[in-house]
């Protein structure tokens, strides 16, 4: 599994975060790169930014970085979209711990951004959201060549 899909499995066990999130296909909507057509808000939107591995003289540690850009959707309310991305920021920021089958070694937010995002349709609604980018330290099996 990827980092993503373990973080949006984690995400998914806290209530303080899916109790603020829309529902779609009975699942919280917590997406990897974008949103669907049609998927109501609050949401969620995960993305990979940028992947990292480490290494030693010699080879490549088991401890890899990449960085994350978590985006908190709301429908028209921005305090909406901070109040979900609170949530998130509680239950990630300086999390170390097992997230799905990632071995987290530590979670923590690099920067912020508040935005809007462009109606795709010919309304004047402007999505509102906040963009976070976090740095996760988690660990995996090094290449062998033997």
């Amino acid at each position: 599994m990827s980092v993503l899909a373990d973080l949006a499995t984690y995400l998914r066990t806290k209530s303080g975060v899916t109790d603020l999130l829309a529902t779609a296909d009975t699942h919280k909507i917590i997406r990897d790169g974008r949103l669907r057509e049609g998927d109501g808000f609050p949401a969620i939107v995960l993305q990979s930014v940028s992947y990292q591995p480490n290494y030693s003289l010699t080879n490549q540690v088991d401890v890899n970085q990449e960085t994350v850009q978590i985006d908190c959707y709301a429908e028209r309310n921005p305090y909406d979209a901070k109040a979900l991305d609170e949530q998130v920021r509680l239950v990630l920021s300086g999390y170390k711990g097992v997230m799905g089958n990632t071995s987290c070694r530590g979670a923590f937010i690099r920067s912020s951004r508040d935005l809007t995002t462009k109606p795709t349709d010919a309304s004047d609604d402007w999505r509102p959201r906040v963009s976070r980018d976090y740095e996760i330290f988690y660990t995996q099996a090094i290449p062998s060549w033997s």
